[in-house]
C-alpha cells in the first residue's frame, strides 16, 4: 500500500467515524423529540381530559413511544360518567394525532352536559373536517346515567363490549352495530343507542382488537373465547390485571405486535362512590348561608341552539356556592326542560321519532334543518330563584317558551319504559313540585 492509499483509507476512516457520530447524534435527537412529543400528547389526552374514578380501571400498552390506543372517562355536570374508548386507524405518531378532535370533543361536550348521542355526532363530524378522508378510528362511548338508572351504549367498529354478573359471567355482548368514526357524512351518520336498566352487581368489560388478536410463538390468537374464560370468576378489583397476565404468558413474547387498551366499569363501586361523594359534599356548607338571588336569561332565535342552557346555570350555582348534589339535579332538571321546550315547543319536533329503528339519527336531522328557521320571535326564558329564607331552602326553576303548547298531564302520565316523555318523568322524580300552565308553555320546577 503506498503512502498516498494509506492517507485515503485514514481519511475515508475518519468520514465514517463523523458520519457515525452525527447519524448517533440523529438518533439521539429523534429519541429525545418523540420522548417530549409523547409526554406532551399523554398529558393533553389522558391527564387533562380524563378523570380517576373510583370503580373504573383502564389498560393501555403501546407497541411504540405513541398509542393509537385511547381510553378517556369523565363525569358530566348531571353526575352522569362516560367513557371513550378509541382504537386509530394506524400506529405511531399518526394515529396519536388523529385522537386529538376526538378527544376535545369528548372533554368539551361531557363537561357541557351534552347527550351521548350528540357526542358521538360531534365527534363524527369533527373527524371528517379536521382529518383527511382516508382516516377513521373505531370508538365506543358509554354512558352510565345514576338519575335514569340506566347504562346506554354505542359501539362503531370496536370489539363486543361485555356486560359481565358479579362473577364475571357474561351476561350480554354489545357487538358493533355502526361505522368508525370519520367515514360517514353528518346526514348518514347514526347515533342511535343501545341501553339496559343500570345493574347492582357486575359491571362492563371491553377491549380494543389489539388484545384478542394478538399471537403466540405458532400463530394463534387470543380469541374472543379465551378472553371470556379468563373473564370468568375473576374479582372486579383485579379484572384488567389478570386479563393482562393471561395475555403475556400465552404469547411468551417480550413485545406485542399491536397496541393493548382495555378497561372495567364496576357498577357496585361507582354507585358507592357516588353516594359518598354526595355524602360528603352536603357537609361541605348550610344552604341556609347562601343568600337570595334571582337570576333570569333569555334567548331569541339561532342564540336557543348556540347557548349551552343547562351549562351556562350549572357555572352559575356553583359560583354561588351550592352543593355539588343540588347543581347536579339542577343540571339535570334545567337540561331536560330547556331540550323539552326548544325540541318540542319551538322546533315541534315529535319525540315518537326516538321510538322506531333509526328514530335517533331522523331525530336530530330534522332538529338540525328546523334549527335554520329560528327567528327572533322564538324565545326562551330561563329564571332561577333561589329562596334560603323559607322553611325549606329551594330553587325555583322557570322555563318559559313561546312555541306551541302540549298536554303536560298526559305526557306525565306515561310510563318510564317509553322513550318518549322519560324526561318529564326523571324531572318528576327530581323535584319536590313540578308545574306546568299557559298550554305547556311555562315550567316550573322546586327543587329543595
Amino acid at each position: 500500500m503506498t503512502a498516498s492509499d494509506a492517507q485515503q483509507l485514514s481519511l475515508l476512516k475518519k468520514q465514517l467515524e463523523e458520519s457515525n457520530a452525527a447519524l448517533q447524534s440523529y438518533l439521539i435527537a429523534s429519541q429525545a423529540e418523540a420522548e417530549m412529543a409523547s409526554h406532551i400528547f399523554y398529558n393533553n389526552l389522558l391527564d387533562e381530559k380524563s378523570e380517576d374514578l373510583q370503580g373504573f380501571d383502564r389498560y393501555l400498552l403501546s407497541k411504540s413511544e405513541f398509542c393509537g390506543d385511547l381510553i378517556l372517562a369523565r363525569y358530566s355536570p348531571s353526575g352522569s360518567i362516560f367513557v371513550l374508548h378509541v382504537d386509530a386507524m394506524g400506529q405511531g405518531l399518526s394515529a396519536t394525532v388523529t385522537l386529538l378532535p376526538v378527544a376535545d370533543v369528548f372533554h368539551s361536550m361531557v363537561d357541557k352536559g351534552y347527550a351521548l348521542p350528540m357526542i358521538v355526532r360531534e365527534m363524527n363530524r369533527k373527524m371528517n373536517y379536521k382529518l383527511p378522508p382516508d382516516r377513521f378510528v373505531a370508538a365506543s362511548l358509554i354512558e352510565v346515567d345514576l338519575l335514569h338508572e340506566q347504562v346506554s351504549i354505542w359501539n362503531g367498529g370496536m370489539p363486543p363490549i361485555y356486560l359481565l354478573d358479579a362473577k364475571g359471567e357474561l351476561v350480554r355482548s354489545f357487538h358493533s352495530t355502526h361505522l368508525a368514526l370519520g367515514i360517514l357524512d353528518s346526514d348518514k351518520f347514526d347515533a342511535g343507542v343501545e341501553r339496559l336498566a343500570l345493574p347492582t352487581e357486575g359491571g362492563i368489560f371491553a377491549s380494543s382488537d389489539g388484545l384478542i388478536e394478538q399471537e403466540n410463538a405458532v400463530g394463534e390468537h387470543f380469541g374472543s373465547q379465551r378472553l371470556i374464560k379468563e373473564l370468568k370468576g375473576n374479582s372486579p378489583h383485579f379484572m384488567t390485571g389478570r386479563v393482562v397476565a393471561a395475555l403475556k404468558s400465552f404469547t411468551g413474547l417480550a413485545k406485542f405486535s399491536d397496541d393493548v387498551s382495555l378497561f372495567y366499569l364496576h357498577f357496585q363501586e361507582l354507585i358507592f362512590f357516588l353516594d359518598q361523594k354526595e355524602l360528603s359534599a352536603k357537609s361541605l356548607r348550610s344552604l341556609q348561608d347562601i343568600h337570595p338571588f334571582r337570576w333570569e336569561l333569555t334567548l331569541k332565535g339561532r342564540q336557543l341552539a348556540e347557548q349551552e342552557v343547562a351549562s351556562q346555570c350549572n357555572n352559575l350555582l356553583q359560583q354561588m356556592g351550592m352543593p355539588q348534589p343540588l347543581c347536579q339535579r339542577a343540571f339535570t332538571v334545567i337540561s331536560e326542560l330547556s331540550t323539552n321546550a326548544i325540541d318540542h315547543g319551538i322546533l315541534g319536533l315529535s319525540s315518537n321519532l326516538k321510538n322506531f329503528a333509526d328514530g335517533f339519527a331522523e331525530y336530530y336531522t330534522q332538529r338540525d334543518k328546523l334549527i335554520l328557521n329560528l327567528a327572533e320571535e322564538d324565545v326562551l326564558r330561563i329564571t332561577l330563584d333561589w329562596q334560603p329564607s323559607a322553611s325549606q331552602p329551594r330553587l325555583v326553576i322557570e322555563i318559559q317558551q313561546t312555541g306551541e303548547g302540549f298536554d303536560a298531564d298526559k305526557v306525565l302520565a306515561k310510563t318510564s319504559d317509553e322513550l318518549s316523555g322519560r324526561g318529564l318523568l326523571l324531572v318528576k322524580r327530581l323535584t319536590s313540585n313540578l308545574m306546568y300552565s299557559d298550554f305547556g308553555r311555562l315550567a316550573q320546577a322546586t327543587l329543595e
